[in-house]
C-alpha cells in the first residue's frame, strides 16, 4: 500500500496508544522517503508528533520530531519545508544509467571495466545533488552507437534504450541530456529543466570570399556597364554635333577640320572615363562644356566604384550568403551534416515541411555528410559548400580551432529542453527537483 501513488500524495496521521512502539509497528512496513506519515502518541502531558520514513526499503526507519500539542500552548510544529527536513539520504547508492555526450556528460573508463561520470554540464549538476543530499552513485554506461541497442526487437539509439531501461525500473535515473518528448511522459518522469540548448546551422560567412577579379568588377552590374557605354556614345554624339554646328554656324576657324568626328569623339570620351588627358583642347565653349560634363560623369562613376570596392575590402561580413533555411534548401549547392547523435533528432522531425526537404535533399543522399566530430564538421564548412547542424555549446568549444570565418544561419534555430529521466514514482524525484 505504501508504494501506491495515492498513498504518496496523501498526508497520513496515525494515532498510537501509549503502549505501542512506533518502531515495532513500522518494522515490516516500507514508508517511502517522499511520503508524509506522522505518528501521534501521548507522552506525559503532551502529544508528540513524529515523522517516519525509510530512505530505502532495506534501510532502518527514520524518526524525526515534527511537533507537539499541549493544552496550554496548543500545536507547535517545525517550520522547515518538507524537502529540507529530509535532505539527508544517509549515504544510499543510486543506480544510474548514463551516456557519454560531451559537453553534457563526460565519462571515464577504468581498467576494471567500470565507468563513472567525471564532468560535463549535467555531470556537475549531479555532483551537487550528491553533495547536498548525501548519496553516492553506481554508474552503468551505454554504448553510444546509433543502432547498438535493441528495444522491442528493433535496433535503436542509446537514448531510447536508456529511457526503456528506466521505464522498466532497472535504474533510478537516466543521467543524460534527454529531451522532453510528449510520448515519453506516460513512460517515465523527468526532472525539472536543467538546460535549454540551442541548435544552429553553421556556414561560411561572407568574409571568406577570396579577393578575386570578379570582386573588382562586381560593383559594375550589367545594367551599369550598359549605362556607361550609353553615356560614352551620348557624350561623343554631343561633342561631334556641337563641333559641326559650331563650324557651320559660328566660328569655322575655331576647330581643325574633322577634329571631332563621331568616331574620334568616341575615343576622346572613352579616354575621359579612363581619366586620361588629351593632346588637343577644344576652343568653342559648347565643346568645352561637353568635355567638362564628360569628366564630371567619369569622376562620379569612378568614385562610386572605388567606394564600393573599398567597402568590400574593409568590411568583413559576419553573415552567410543565404539568410534562411528555405533559401539554403532552395540554393541546392550545399550539403548538410551533423553528429550521429543529432541525426535522430532531425529524422524524428522530418515528416513534413522544410525539415523534410532539408533531410531528403541535403543530408540523406550522402552518408559521408555525417562527421565523427564537431571539429571535422566545421573544417568541412571551411573547405567545401557544407552546412553543419550543431549546438551552440559545441560551436563555442571548437569554433576557434578552424581557420576560416564562420557564421550562423540568421533565420534558423532549434531549441531543446533537456533534463534527467527519472523512473516513474521515484521517491527521490521531489528532492532532486527541490534543489
Amino acid at each position: 500500500m505504501t508504494s501506491d501513488a495515492e498513498f504518496v500524495r496523501s498526508i497520513w496521521l496515525i494515532l498510537f496508544g501509549t503502549s505501542t512502539s512506533v518502531n515495532a509497528f513500522f518494522s515490516e512496513v516500507y514508508v517511502p522517503m517522499d511520503c508524509e506519515v506522522i505518528a501521534v502518541q501521548k507522552t506525559n502531558d503532551a502529544i508528540q508528533l513524529t515523522e517516519v520514513y525509510n530512505v530505502q526499503e532495506e534501510y532502518p526507519l527514520q524518526l524525526s520530531h515534527f511537533g507537539q500539542w499541549t493544552p496550554e500552548e496548543g500545536l507547535t510544529a517545525t517550520k522547515e519545508p518538507f524537502c529540507v527536513r529530509r535532505s539527508n539520504m544517509f549515504g544510499i547508492t543510486m543506480n544510474v544509467v548514463t551516456i557519454s555526450d560531451y559537453p553534457y556528460i563526460t565519462l571515464t573508463e577504468f581498467p576494471n571495466g567500470t565507468s563513472a561520470v567525471t564532468g560535463g554540464y549535467f555531470g556537475v549538476v549531479w555532483f551537487v545533488f550528491e553533495s547536498k543530499l548525501n548519496f553516492s552513485t553506481r554508474y552503468t554506461a551505454l554504448d553510444t552507437g546509433l543502432e547498438a541497442h535493441i528495444v522491442n526487437n528493433t535496433k535503436t539509439d542509446p537514448y531510447t534504450k536508456m529511457v526503456d531501461e528506466v521505464r522498466l525500473q532497472k535504474y533510478d535515473v537516466g543521467l543524460a541530456a534527454t529531451r522532453f518528448i510528449r510520448d515519453r511522459f506516460d513512460l517515465v518522469d523527468y526532472s525539472y529543466l536543467i538546460h535549454r540548448s540551442k541548435y544552429v546551422i553553421v556556414l561560411t560567412s561572407g568574409a571568406n570570399a577570396d579577393v578575386a577579379w570578379e570582386h573588382f568588377f562586381g560593383p559594375f552590374q550589367p545594367t551599369l556597364w550598359f549605362a556607361v557605354i550609353g553615356c560614352i556614345l551620348l557624350i561623343a554624339g554631343c561633342l561631334s554635333a556641337f563641333y559641326y554646328l559650331g563650324r557651320r554656324l559660328a566660328y569655322p576657324e575655331y576647330e581643325n577640320k574633322d577634329q571631332y568626328n563621331f568616331f574620334v569623339s568616341v575615343f576622346y570620351v572613352f579616354s575621359m572615363f579612363c581619366q586620361q588627358g588629351h593632346d588637343v583642347t577644344p576652343k568653342s565653349c559648347a565643346c568645352r562644356l561637353v568635355y567638362w560634363l564628360g569628366y564630371v560623369i567619369a569622376v562620379v562613376v569612378l568614385a562610386a566604384y572605388s567606394a564600393t570596392l573599398i567597402s568590400f575590402l574593409t568590411i568583413n561580413s559576419t553573415e552567410p550568403h543565404v539568410k534562411s533555411l528555405k533559401a539554403l534548401v532552395k540554393d541546392g549547392s550545399y550539403k548538410m551534416g551533423m553528429l550521429p547523435q543529432y541525426l535522430r533528432m532531425i529524422k524524428t522531425n522530418a515528416d513534413n515541411g522544410i525539415t523534410k526537404q532539408m533531410y531528403q535533399k541535403m543530408i540523406a543522399p550522402d552518408p559521408k555528410n555525417i562527421p565523427s566530430t564537431s571539429l571535422e564538421g566545421l573544417q568541412r564548412v571551411c573547405s567545401t559548400k557544407y552546412a553543419f547542424w550543431t549546438s551552440v555549446e559545441e560551436l563555442k568549444r571548437v569554433g576557434d580551432a578552424v581557420d576560416c570565418n564562420i557564421a550562423i544561419l540568421p533565420k534558423y534555430s532549434y531549441m531543446f529542453n533537456l533534463a534527467y529521466v527519472i523512473r516513474d514514482h521515484n521517491p527521490y524525484r521531489k528532492f532532486l527537483n527541490f534543489l
